[in-house]
């Protein structure tokens, strides 16, 4: 099989490399990771970038290719912790979940090299170099605070309930340390997530920008249902 073709290093090398050793989720069932080119990008700039704000069409696969990523960072950064803010407790125990999926889905002999525990709230994955955390929780004004984070990861940031005081709040902690991701869809012209994207590179953040054609196979009659949809 594949899967044990790789070898524990070269599956760490980078999350495209792992990417190809998990099944993900679909409508269709469980189906081998096979990742677009906007993912790879996305793979490749937050590894590159220790601030980055991606602003993004909807149903680009992100939340997976997110998910894809704070697990092959976890794993190949042993003693580290990754912390995921979502909008609500919902969408944070989501994200914890398709992580969990995506460990379960590592062969047997893999899952030996990188064993894994988890809750409503946290993963804990043990290796023999030590052990990584993934905390995912709801943005709130104190989400952040009292943790040594190595990579924070915001996911719908411009649409967090009090999303500048939460992003103000959170921010700082992360200034001399680690790396954050703040990753959303358009909410309007206004507000602490636009003026960090309006004000790039200038302010010292990278930007991505992922277009709903960015999805391979979409054609312009679903495009053009979409943005009806959503008065784009």
């Amino acid at each position: 099989m594949e899967q044990l073709s790789l070898s524990r290093d070269a599956a760490l090398m980078a999350p495209e490399v792992m990417a190809r050793l998990l099944m993900l989720d679909t409508a269709q069932g469980p189906q081998r990771a096979i990742l677009w080119p906007h993912q790879e990008r996305l793979f490749e700039q937050m590894r590159d970038s220790r601030r980055l704000i991606v602003l993004k069409a909807r149903q680009l696969g992100v939340t997976w290719a997110m998910a894809i990523y704070a697990l092959w960072y976890a794993l190949a950064h042993p003693g580290t912790t990754t912390m995921i803010l979502s909008i609500g407790e919902r969408e944070a125990r989501e994200v914890l979940r398709r992580i969990g999926r995506l460990h379960e889905s590592l062969h047997p002999q893999i899952r030996r090299w990188w064993k894994g525990r988890f809750t409503s709230e946290e993963a804990t994955l043990r290796t023999e170099a030590g052990t990584s955390q993934i905390i995912s929780i709801p943005s709130g004004s104190t989400a952040g605070r009292g943790y040594t984070v190595s990579l924070l990861i915001g996911d719908e940031a411009a649409h967090w309930p009090e999303s500048d005081q939460k992003l103000a709040a959170v921010l700082p902690t992360m200034a001399d340390s680690g790396s954050v991701v703040l990753i959303s869809t358009a909410n309007g012209m206004a507000g602490r997530f636009y003026d960090i994207w309006a004000g790039a590179p200038g302010n010292g953040w990278d930007t991505l920008f992922f277009r709903a054609d960015d999805r391979p196979g979409r054609n312009s009659e679903g495009l053009a249902s979409e943005r009806a949809a959503t008065g784009g």
